[in-house]
């Protein structure tokens, strides 16, 4: 049975109200770029974020993508190293809905897996309690809405006294792969 509850562009116009479209990732690509040169300006006189650094993620359960801003891509100076070391790569988590990009996270990690409500990362060994350099620790993410942001629902070390292997991450620190 058809109910007719108007005309369409009304009805749709209504939905595009209550639901408002993701933010076009020009508009991240833009605040991620400003965001880094503010904070990394007096070390890197020349920042490059190539548009391959960035990948849609759905990471806090609301439906419109957020975006992951993987920055082992990234240049300073011209050195591919800045944002890398033994804990991976800086990557940072930036929204797309509402009116302007918000930085969600940002943290060293060797990769990270989309959840339901969060994330789940591989990190530096360091980053749990009795942790080293060669160990990883899977640090898992909870997202607690705007105003608690992530939150860290657990933390598993893995090393030669915390025996088994990290889970594969869907994205890897240097997804997607250069060149």
């Amino acid at each position: 049975m058809l109910v007719d509850g108007g005309p369409s562009t009304a009805n749709a116009s209504d939905l595009a109200a209550a639901h408002p479209a993701a933010m076009p990732v020009d508009r991240i690509m833009d605040a991620a770029r400003a965001e880094l040169r503010r904070r990394e300006g007096t070390n890197c006189k020349v920042l490059a974020i190539p548009d391959s650094a960035f990948v849609p993620v759905e990471i806090t359960g609301g439906g419109d993508p957020e975006y992951a801003v993987i920055l082992s891509h990234a240049r300073c100076d011209g050195a591919a190293s800045y944002f890398t070391g033994t804990g991976g790569s800086v990557i940072q988590f930036w929204s797309a809905g509402g009116d302007a990009p918000i930085l969600l996270l940002s943290h060293s990690m060797h990769g990270f897996t989309p959840t339901a409500d969060g994330l789940i990362s591989v990190q530096h060994g360091g980053y749990c309690p009795g942790g080293a350099g060669p160990g990883a620790c899977v640090v898992t993410y909870r997202w607690d809405g705007p105003e608690d942001g992530f939150q860290i629902r657990s933390k598993r070390l893995y090393d030669d006294g915390h025996p088994g292997t990290p889970p594969e991450m869907a994205y890897s620190w240097n997804y997607p792969l250069p060149g």
